[in-house]
């Protein structure tokens, strides 16, 4: 696992032993008579969507991206490529693993190995944690995510497809 997969993992874990605790011990003190157990569900629902996750807070604004290139189903190596979203561009020759902002929007790659050019888009996909950040912030919430990227995540592994004759 990842370090914001298993930060996701943990969060959710206690946020499920939370509840449970807080059921337990409704439980113990007012019983499950009637109104009160109507009144328990409620208070563990509306508890346990406050504990659940808020992107901007327990997930990273940035992500490790590892990209490759293949010409004619072969892997290259040696291509230059510029990563860019709305938070920047940046460079890398491939293989490689790069640092990149995480964006609400979509991650374009454009390479270059010898004389050919080659381009694809990694889309930017909504994390486990924005939706949690939705339930409880509303669109304000979702917003919030957006504009730092955090509840966002590209491909962790992207290839970029040249088309033969490749070389130098």
């Amino acid at each position: 696992m990842e370090n914001s997969e298993l930060t996701v993992f943990t969060s959710n874990l206690l946020n499920i032993f939370a509840i449970m605790l807080i059921g337990l011990t409704m439980h113990i003190f007012w019983g499950c008579r009637g109104m009160f157990k109507r009144t328990s569900l409620g208070i563990i629902v509306v508890i346990g969507s406050l504990l659940s996750g808020c992107a901007s807070l327990i997930d990273s604004k940035s992500q490790a991206v590892t990209v490759f290139a293949e010409c004619g189903g072969q892997q290259i190596s040696g291509a230059a490529c510029n990563l860019s979203n709305d938070k920047g561009t940046f460079y890398t020759r491939v293989p490689g693993t790069i640092s990149i902002p995480k964006s609400y929007g979509d991650l374009a790659l454009a390479c270059s190995f010898g004389r050919g050019q080659a381009v694809t888009v990694a889309r930017s996909i909504a994390n486990a944690p924005v939706w949690g950040n939705v339930i409880n912030g509303g669109l304000i919430g979702w917003a919030i995510d957006a504009n730092t990227g955090a509840g966002f995540d590209y491909p962790n592994v992207i290839t970029v497809s040249f088309s033969p004759p490749c070389g130098r």
